[in-house]
């Protein structure tokens, strides 16, 4: 029982943990809602498996894309100002998947 003390503890003392703790759960729940939302997405707007998994792997790129580009600019950058930015720069990237009943037939 005492882990649970000290849990609470630190999030009783610690305003800069809290604030931390709150940011990464908000952050990790869109994002998974994200994922989930994209995957139905897809589901719906595609016809067979390959089409599906082929949009699944692109949408692997931007993260990996982003942390690239953001790897070498985090150290020498304001950290906060960099997640914001990257955060911003991000969802447009997935809401391009709504344009993909556009190009109906694209494979």
């Amino acid at each position: 029982m005492k882990k649970n003390n000290d849990v609470i503890r630190v999030l009783k003392h610690s305003p800069d943990y809290r604030k931390l703790l709150a940011t990464t759960t908000v952050t990790g729940l869109t994002t998974w809602g994200s994922f989930i939302s994209m995957l139905v997405l897809l589901g719906k707007i595609t016809d067979n498996g390959l089409q599906l998994g082929t949009l699944w792997a692109i949408s692997g790129l931007v993260p990996i894309a982003m942390s690239f580009l953001l790897g070498g600019l985090i150290d020498r950058m304001d950290t906060k100002k960099i997640i914001v930015v990257s955060e911003l720069l991000k969802s447009p990237l997935y809401a391009l998947f709504i344009l993909v009943p556009v190009f109906d037939g694209w494979a």
